[in-house]
């Protein structure tokens, strides 16, 4: 009989934990009885439904209450919901993904008797995303949560290394380092998706394009890359450039009130315009093999998916050296990490890669030997299985 597996996760919405999470699930269901538990999104958030049509075996439970802002009556009530579900379903493992769940989940797994609690970081939570008290709070709270913790895992190096010496969070015994992988990116359709994606955008044929990829919140600095974009544009023109906004969040209207006071032309329809705004899009491929460059301009990340999912597509990333971003390419050779939020020199790096075709197949080529190499989805789930089953690899 398989052992019982409960993923616990704060809403299964298009961003980084739940990619990740929901494909992993998937590989795991070989070992486990898998059920995974999971909050409401917000209304500027979008499910990933491209997943769960291509996984819809996955046993996936909504937590009824549990929303993304702290509400204490409804955190009670979502509390008491996964208490009793944990009891009904008996797991021999709960997985906890995300801050609000990691404390819901792991206090509940604790007080119905859970053999084995794990609990993933999916981002640096602890500096940039709220305020000094708050996030002094948060560190203290974790602190404390790590005797409710067997297994707290990283997903990258440079995160394993904030929650264990910079922010004493975490002992090594517990701690563990499993990188994300990515396995829902089909090759064989690269070209197809090109085509579709000119067609779309009606697009010239030397037209270099440039996307930023992701939830448009604060953290995510997206007003930074129409600064960039605003730099590229003035300084070269010696061949089309258009920059795609590929995502949806609360800083759309704050992008948007940008471009308008700049007098930045753009769009949400067709690329006849040097901004498009996109939405989102359900299948990242359709996107990605369309652009020439992604960029990451964020204030802080954990291991930004854009950056995998752009490099196993081949192409080459500009990104500033935030949280685990480093660990997620290399530097010079699959792209570009910028040190600072320095509008010039993040756009002349963009310059650099537009106007040298060579030199950004040298590095789009590089990029998908490295990042397939280094992120693989099966690669993920053999390392976690070790990690749930105590059989833990050398």
């Amino acid at each position: 009989m398989k052992q019982k597996l409960l993923i616990i996760h704060n809403r299964l919405v298009i961003g980084g934990p739940a990619l990740d999470t929901i494909p992993l699930a998937h590989h795991l269901e070989d070992e486990f009885d898998v059920h995974i538990l999971y909050g409401c999104k917000e209304k500027d958030e979008t499910e990933p439904s491209f997943l769960l049509n291509k996984y819809p075996e996955l046993k996936l439970i909504n937590i009824p209450h549990l929303k993304r802002k702290p509400d204490v009556v409804n955190d009670l009530k979502a509390y008491r919901f996964v208490v009793n579900y944990i009891k009904q379903f008996k797991p021999d493992i709960v997985h906890t993904h995300g801050a609000k769940v990691g404390l819901l989940g792991r206090l509940a797994a604790k007080r119905a008797g859970v053999k084995r609690v794990v609990h993933t970081f999916h981002g640096h939570l602890f500096h940039s995303y709220f305020n000094r008290f708050f996030s002094s709070l948060l560190i203290l709270l974790e602190r404390r949560l790590i005797r409710y913790t067997d297994i707290i895992i990283a997903i990258s190096r440079s995160q394993a290394e904030e929650l264990s010496k910079l922010l004493r969070i975490s002992v090594s015994d517990k701690l563990r380092i499993v990188p994300l992988g990515v396995d829902y990116i089909d090759p064989h359709l690269s070209d197809h998706y090109l085509q579709a994606f000119k067609r779309q955008y009606q697009l010239e044929a030397n037209t270099v394009c440039i996307g930023l990829l992701g939830r448009m919140v604060a953290i995510k600095n997206p007003v930074f890359f129409l600064k960039v974009a605003q730099y590229v544009l003035q300084t070269y023109n010696s061949k089309p450039v258009k920059f795609f906004i590929v995502g949806d969040g609360d800083e759309l209207p704050s992008m948007k009130q940008y471009l308008n006071s700049n007098n930045i032309a753009y769009s949400e329809t067709h690329a006849d315009k040097p901004i498009v705004f996109t939405s989102w899009v359900h299948n990242i491929q359709n996107i990605l093999e369309g652009l020439d460059i992604v960029a990451l301009t964020s204030f802080n990340e954990g291991t930004p998916l854009s950056l995998i999912e752009a490099q196993i597509c081949g192409k080459p990333v500009v990104a500033v050296n935030v949280g685990g971003v480093k660990d997620t390419m290399i530097p010079n050779e699959t792209g570009i990490l910028i040190e600072h939020h320095d509008i010039k020199e993040f756009g002349d790096a963009l310059i650099l890669l537009i106007k040298d075709e060579v030199v950004r197949k040298e590095m789009g080529d590089k990029a998908k030997k490295f990042a397939t190499e280094h992120f693989s989805k099966q690669k993920e789930a053999v390392l976690l299985l070790s990690i749930y089953l105590n059989k833990e690899l050398n």
